[in-house]
């Protein structure tokens, strides 16, 4: 059990596993050359990778991967290194996983699995010319972890290049995001090289408060992937823009600015899983999408406490409801998932629903004010008989109370005389 990189004489061959031709089927995805850069500049991550594809039947024998060899072919230079990554992902008895092989270990189900980057060099290479160098990629074993027997061999070719000429760049139509705000990120790539570019994928790796790589409560929510970037190929010369991925403010994130680690995957040859990350990827988190200051008429109480809801309503439909309370002063933070034309209607204590018209999108709506007309006690959405005869009934009552309408903590005359004066009065 183990991972050889060795010239052509070192390696003792034998037929292939007739267990491994009858049953199992391996293949190398996409193309059979991959690129290697002498200089990353510009680059998140240079990595020149070979994949390998395992298919397996649990019904048919297990399977053990013993071994796994480099073989250079003629021409090759020593100074070319590869790494061995039996991390894989892909169908296990129809459930998708991901992990870690281990050599010698019995494959005995239904597998479809990827080993992504089983012969792999990151970074740079180093004293090595420009050009194409060709190896073999081998796997060995059996019925058994102590079978040698050759399962695959892979003709391959790295192709050197002194380095790429592409870059990549991110927008946000709401670079500002409030509290519960959602963005969607748009990349461009530019092709400024002599050779089409091929982008295979695209990545997220974080988009954190201060760093990409912050904790996970000061990080902006990952919601989809958008557009696409699979095979897309972009000519010298030109670019490329499309969406790329979606991304939310939670309630109760730090404030700040938060810095994105996001990017396309490609090169030259499909396969290629060179990185290229999208700059500048900045979002300021400034706090609540929707603030400002609710008056409720002649209520010459505290509101602070006081609870507050806020409808949100678009083309006439009741899309959400955000229920809060009052700060001191009557001010108000609410932040909304809701995005585009939305009219808020608001309401506290014994006030009527009073309505706001905006459009909410990652600015938030600042300085907001909202004049309440009190005397809806009952919540009828009109003050009328009802609301007096609310009061009537409490009449005398101290303390908080719904029927005490100017807040006095006594229901008493006055607020009789508040919901008469507003008698007839109704929602927005």
């Amino acid at each position: 059990m183990k991972l050889i990189y060795t010239a052509v004489a070192a390696v003792a061959l034998v037929g292939i596993s007739s267990i491994a031709q009858a049953i199992d089927e391996f293949a190398v995805p996409g193309s059979d050359t991959r690129s290697g850069v002498l200089d990353d500049t510009g680059m998140r991550l240079a990595a020149t990778t070979f994949a390998v594809t395992v298919r397996h039947d649990a019904a048919d024998p297990d399977l053990y991967i013993n071994e796994i060899a480099v073989v250079p072919q003629p021409g090759w230079d020593p100074d070319i290194d590869f790494q061995f990554i039996l991390g894989q992902y892909g169908w296990t008895n129809g459930q998708f996983q991901q992990g870690d092989y281990v050599l010698g270990t019995p494959i005995n189900q239904n597998i479809d699995w990827t080993f992504y980057r089983l012969a792999s060099h990151f970074g740079t290479f180093s004293n090595v010319a420009p050009g194409t160098y060709n190896f073999r990629l081998k796997l060995f074993g059996g019925d058994s972890a102590g079978a040698s027997d050759q399962l695959a061999s892979f003709l391959l070719h790295v192709r050197i290049i002194d380095r790429y000429d592409i870059s990549v760049a991110a927008s946000f139509p709401q670079p500002t995001l409030g509290l519960g705000g959602t963005t969607e990120a748009t990349v461009s790539v530019d092709n400024g090289g002599t050779e089409d570019f091929l982008t295979s994928t695209w990545y997220v790796a974080g988009f954190g408060k201060d760093n990409p790589y912050a904790p996970q409560n000061e990080q902006l929510t990952f919601t989809d992937f958008l557009g696409n970037w699979f095979g897309q190929v972009i000519t010298p010369g030109n670019s490329r823009s499309d969406l790329h991925s979606r991304w939310s403010a939670g309630p109760s994130l730090p404030l700040g600015t938060y810095l994105g680690d996001i990017g396309i995957i490609g090169g030259i040859y499909e396969g290629d899983s060179h990185n290229w990350q999208a700059n500048p990827a900045t979002i300021e988190v400034v706090g609540a999408r929707v603030s400002g200051t609710l008056h409720l008429s002649d209520f010459s109480g505290d509101l602070t406490g006081a609870p507050l809801m806020v409808e949100v309503w678009q083309s006439g439909t009741l899309v959400e409801t955000v229920n809060t309370v009052l700060q001191a002063g009557g001010n108000f933070k609410v932040s909304p998932a809701a995005n585009g034309l939305s009219t808020l209607k608001f309401r506290t204590r014994s006030g009527l629903k009073r309505a706001f018209t905006t459009t909410l999108s990652g600015t938030p709506v600042t300085g907001v004010v909202i004049n309440v007309d009190n005397g809806d006690v009952d919540h009828s959405g009109e003050v009328d008989a009802a609301d007096i005869d609310a009061v009537i009934a409490a009449f005398g009552a101290v303390g908080d109370n719904p029927a005490d309408v100017d807040g006095s903590l006594e229901i008493d005359a006055a607020d009789i005389d508040i919901v008469i004066a507003h008698f007839g009065s109704v929602d927005d």
